[in-house]
């Protein structure tokens, strides 16, 4: 499970990124006003001045690292499965998978 900080920084990156789709920033916003309500506004804005300014070659290896050190059998087919899609809606799909117990 990810921290709530760390999803939202994913977010903020995946919200920030110019090939984001409407329909991503849409479901991204509803996790993103339930993680907010767990942090403080110095945590939130930390997080969303450092997601903003991250690149899809600065997230992809943080998010491996934490998804091989979950489950390895079904992390790695989440990776493969990730692997076709474009950059945000991959960072999305990861964050919302490790923070499904916010919903």
């Amino acid at each position: 499970m990810l921290p709530a900080r760390q999803a939202l920084e994913f977010f903020a990156f995946v919200l920030g990124h110019p090939a984001c789709l409407e329909e991503t920033k849409n479901r991204a916003g509803q996790l993103i006003v339930e993680l907010e309500t767990l942090l403080s506004a110095h945590v939130i804005s930390f997080a969303w001045e450092r997601g903003s300014r991250r690149t899809v070659e600065d997230v992809a290896p943080e998010i491996l690292e934490i998804s091989e050190a979950s489950d390895s059998r079904r992390s790695r087919a989440h990776n493969i499965e990730v692997a076709g899609m474009h950059p945000p809606s991959n960072v999305f799909t990861f964050v919302s998978r490790h923070t499904r117990s916010l919903t």
